[in-house]
């Protein structure tokens, strides 16, 4: 049976929620979450803290999360979901973008 990615679990009750953070602490989601999650974020100009860690995204679903980081991002944390070379490159990248703005 195939899930397909869903919201759910994204969003924490209202006395926990931040509203410029997404955080999803160890749900494992995989890959077809990360993807749709990395569409989703590209719309998301306000988030400043992306707390995804124990996700399973696999180099697929990190290049993909780590493709869609905003500018206005500032705290990341994908530990634990094996996010690969490429993931690892994306992430650089984006420091030195964040460096050459400030």
């Amino acid at each position: 049976m195939k899930l397909l990615p869903s919201p759910l679990g994204l969003m924490q009750p209202k006395h926990k929620a931040r509203e410029n953070a997404i955080q999803a602490d160890n749900m494992k989601m995989g890959k077809n979450y990360a993807l749709a999650l990395s569409n989703s974020m590209k719309h998301m100009s306000n988030t400043q803290v992306v707390e995804l860690p124990g996700n399973r995204f696999g180099k697929k679903g990190g290049e993909a999360i780590l493709g869609s980081l905003v500018d206005r991002v500032r705290n990341i944390n994908l530990d634990n979901n094996n996010i690969g070379n490429q993931g690892l490159n994306n992430l650089v990248h984006w420091i030195d973008n964040l460096n050459i703005r400030c």
